[in-house]
C-alpha cells in the first residue's frame, strides 16, 4: 500500500529531526558518562543537531575547524575513544546532512546536486595514494619500536595505518569537495572565506601566546635551540608558516576586489599572517613569503599598485628585527650547506635516494621511511624525509610522482580558469591569491610537508574546491542565460 503524497512530504523531515534527537540522546547519554567532559559533549550535541538540519551550516564550520585540526586546540579522541574527535564528528554530520538533504529532494521530486567529482581528482591523486597506502600495508610490522615511543607515530597495526596515512588525510578532499558544492549552490559563498581566515587569526594568537609564555627573546626564539617551542601547538613551525602563507595570499590578493570595511578587515588579515609567519622564524616560510610577493607584482595591473607594494616591502624589510634577519641568512654567508638546510642535505637527504633507487616506478608505499633500511638501521629517526619531492618519490615512485604532479598541475588551471571567469572581482583576485597557494606548496615543500594531503594544506584545498564550485556557478549561470524566453 503507497503511503498518501502528503504523509511521504514529511517523512525527510520527520527523518530529520528523528536523526537530531537520536544523535543528542546518544551524544548526551556519553556526555552523562564523563563528567568533566559533559559540557563539551553537550555543545558537540548541539553542533553535530544543527548541522543535521543545514549540511551548508556543516560546511562553514568545517571551514573554521579544519585549518585548526591540527593543533592542541582540538582533541585528537574523546574519552578514549578512537575515532571520536570534533572533526570526526563534524564531518560525519555534514555528510549526513547531505545525504537527508537528499533524500528530502528525491522525496519532494527536486533537484540537489551532488558535490562535483572530477575525474582528474580521482585518477590522478585519490586512486594512486590509495594503492600506494595498499603497498605499504604490509610493511607495518616492520617499523622499528622507536617511532613508536617517541609517538611519530599512533597506530600499531595495518588497520590502524590505512586509516591514519589515508583515510584521515583524504577528509581534506572530502572538505574541498562539500566547499565545491557550497560555493556552486549557497547564495552567498563569501561567508564560507570568513571562518577560514577566522581560524587562520586563531592559529596567529597561538602562535603569539606560546612565544610570550615561554619568556624567550626574540633573539633566542630565534636560534636553532629554540626551534620546537612552538611544537607544543601540535604543529612544526614549518607547518604553521605554510598554513599563515595560504592564509596570506588569499588575504592580501582579494584586497585589490574589496572596499570599504571588507577592505580594512582584510588588509589587519594580511598583515597579521605575514608578520606572524616572520615570528615563526622558519626559512622555508620566508621564501613563501618570497613567491607572495612576486606573485603579487605580477599580478598588480597597474604601476601604482606595484610601486605601493614595493615601497611597503622595503619598508617592512628595513623595520624587520635583527634576529628574522639572522635567521634568514643562517649558513647563507659562510656557504655552509648543511646549516641552509638545517642538516637535511647530510644527514637525511643522501640516505633517503639510494632508497628511492630501489624502487624508483612504484616506490615503497606511503610512510615508508618508517620501515626502509636507514631507520631499520638506525641511520635516521625522522618520521619523514623533510623534502615533499623526495617523500613522493619514496612512497610513490616515478609512476606515483607523475600522477600526483599531473593533479597538481591540473587543479592549478582550474583555480586560474575560475579566476578568468568570475564576474566579480572580488572573487577575480580571490582566485589569483588561491592559484599561488600551489605554488607556495611547491617551493616551501622543498624542505617539508608532503604531495599527499596534510592539515598545513588546509586553505590550498579551499581555494581548489572553492574554484571548482564558483566555475559550475558560472557555468550554470551561463546555461540559464542561454535558454530561450517564452514568447508575451
Amino acid at each position: 500500500m503507497q503511503l498518501p503524497l502528503s504523509f511521504r512530504r514529511q517523512l525527510p523531515a520527520v527523518g530529520v529531526v528523528g536523526a537530531t534527537l537520536g544523535a543528542a540522546i546518544l551524544l548526551g547519554a556519553l556526555a552523562a558518562l564523563s563528567g568533566e567532559l559533559a559540557l563539551l559533549f553537550g555543545l558537540v550535541a548541539m553542533l553535530a543537531a544543527s548541522v543535521l538540519l543545514a549540511h551548508r551550516f556543516g560546511v562553514w564550520w568545517m571551514c573554521l575547524l579544519f585549518p585548526l585540526a591540527q593543533t592542541v586546540v582540538v582533541p585528537r579522541q574523546v574519552m578514549g575513544v578512537t575515532g571520536m574527535n570534533p572533526v570526526n564528528i563534524l564531518t560525519a554530520a555534514t555528510l549526513a546532512s547531505l545525504a537527508l538533504a537528499w533524500l528530502n529532494a528525491r522525496f519532494r521530486h527536486t533537484a540537489l546536486g551532488l558535490p562535483p567529482m572530477p575525474r582528474v581528482l580521482l585518477w590522478l591523486y585519490v586512486l594512486p595514494i590509495g594503492l600506494a597506502a595498499l603497498h605499504g600495508f604490509s610493511s607495518v610490522d616492520q617499523i622499528p619500536d622507536y617511532y613508536h615511543q617517541i609517538r611519530a607515530i599512533a597506530f600499531e597495526d595495518g588497520g590502524g595505518y590505512l586509516r591514519d596515512v589515508y583515510t584521515r588525510p583524504m577528509f581534506l578532499v572530502v572538505f574541498a569537495l562539500l566547499v565545491a558544492m557550497v560555493f556552486r549552490d549557497a547564495p552567498n559563498p563569501r561567508i564560507y572565506i570568513v571562518p577560514s581566515l577566522l581560524a587562520a587569526l586563531g592559529l596567529c594568537g597561538l602562535v603569539g601566546y606560546v612565544q610570550v609564555e615561554s619568556g624567550l627573546s626574540l633573539n633566542v626564539l630565534g636560534s636553532t635551540h629554540a626551534r620546537g617551542v612552538l611544537s607544543g601547538l601540535g604543529m612544526h613551525a614549518n607547518e604553521i608558516s605554510l598554513l599563515l602563507n595560504t592564509a596570506l595570499a588569499l588575504a592580501l590578493f582579494s584586497l585589490r576586489g574589496a572596499r570599504g570595511l571588507t577592505w580594512l578587515a582584510l588588509a589587519v588579515c594580511a598583515a597579521t599572517f605575514g608578520g606572524t609567519v616572520l615570528l615563526t622564524f622558519s626559512r622555508g616560510g620566508f621564501l613563501g613569503l618570497l613567491v607572495i610577493f612576486v606573485a603579487f607584482l605580477l599580478h598588480a595591473n597597474s604601476p601604482r599598485s606595484a610601486a605601493a607594494a614595493v615601497v611597503l616591502a622595503a619598508c617592512v624589510a628595513f623595520a624587520l628585527p635583527d634576529a628574522v634577519v639572522e635567521r634568514a641568512s643562517t649558513g647563507v654567508s659562510a656557504g655552509d650547506q648543511s646549516a641552509i638546510s638545517a642538516g637535511r642535505a647530510d644527514a637525511i637527504w643522501p640516505h633517503v635516494i639510494p632508497v628511492i633507487l630501489d624502487s624508483p616506478l612504484v616506490g615503497g608505499g606511503l610512510m615508508s621511511i618508517l620501515w626502509s633500511p636507514p631507520a631499520r638501521s638506525g641511520v635516521i629517526s625522522v618520521a619523514q624525509t623533510h623534502n615533499a619531492y623526495l617523500g613522493l618519490l619514496l612512497d610513490m615512485g616515478l609512476l606515483g610522482f607523475v600522477a600526483v604532479m599531473g593533479f597538481f598541475g591540473w587543479a592549478w588551471t582550474q583555480v586560474r580558469a575560475a579566476s578568468r571567469e568570475a564576474d566579480d572581482p572580488f572573487f577575480q583576485h580571490f582566485f589569483a591569491g588561491a592559484a599561488v597557494t600551489i605554488p607556495l606548496l611547491f617551493v616551501q615543500g622543498i624542505s617539508d610537508d608532503r604531495f599527499t594531503p596534510t592539515a598545513t594544506q588546509t586553505l590550498m584545498w579551499f581555494g581548489i574546491g572553492a574554484a571548482l564550485g564558483y566555475r559550475a556557478r558560472m557555468a550554470r549561470r551561463r546555461a540559464a542565460s542561454d535558454l530561450p524566453t517564452a514568447a508575451p
